[in-house]
């Protein structure tokens, strides 16, 4: 099976993780397109194997810019959480938004930091009925206390 795709710069990041709980591990990509300074951005994708094919299950930014040099990105975790309660925790994908401070950019004057995406934390699970990650709705409260989890390292530009 081939897994063709393009990276600007030659970096990349490729995890194998099951993620949909059928004891296969999926392909998740962290990819970035754009070339120059403060240009390059970066998309996670997860891909299911289906035999000899590749199904792709989400698409999102996780990294961009913002201003010269100023640069916002989604710190990665691997979910896995045994509750009996709420089987859609079981596995999945949590992104925690950090950015540079936004009074370091070069010149100040250039930053956005309307660009810095609003989402603090996304949480996205299967959804066997679609057959996709889909984003999960919990609410803070009853966000579980304690998760086991498994961190992908930040890239770097």
């Amino acid at each position: 099976m081939e897994f063709p795709f393009e990276s600007t710069y030659g970096y990349f990041e490729l995890n194998l993780i099951d993620l949909t709980g059928d004891y296969v591990q999926e392909l998740v990509l962290i990819a970035g397109r754009g070339r120059g300074t403060s240009v390059r951005s970066e998309l996670l994708r997860v891909f299911a194997v289906h035999g000899r094919q590749l199904k792709q299950l989400m698409e999102l930014p996780v990294s961009g810019y913002f201003g010269s040099r100023c640069r916002w990105w989604y710190r990665r975790d691997y979910v896995f959480e045994y509750r009996r309660d709420r089987p859609a925790l079981e596995r999945g994908l949590q992104l925690t938004l950090e950015h540079d401070p936004t009074d370091s950019c070069e010149p100040f004057f250039l930053s956005v930091p309307s660009l810095i995406p609003k989402a603090d934390v996304l949480e996205y699970g299967y959804d066997s009925a679609s057959d996709q990650m889909t984003p999960l709705s919990i609410p803070a409260g009853d966000r579980p206390k304690r998760w086991v989890k498994r961190r992908a390292s930040r890239s770097k530009d």
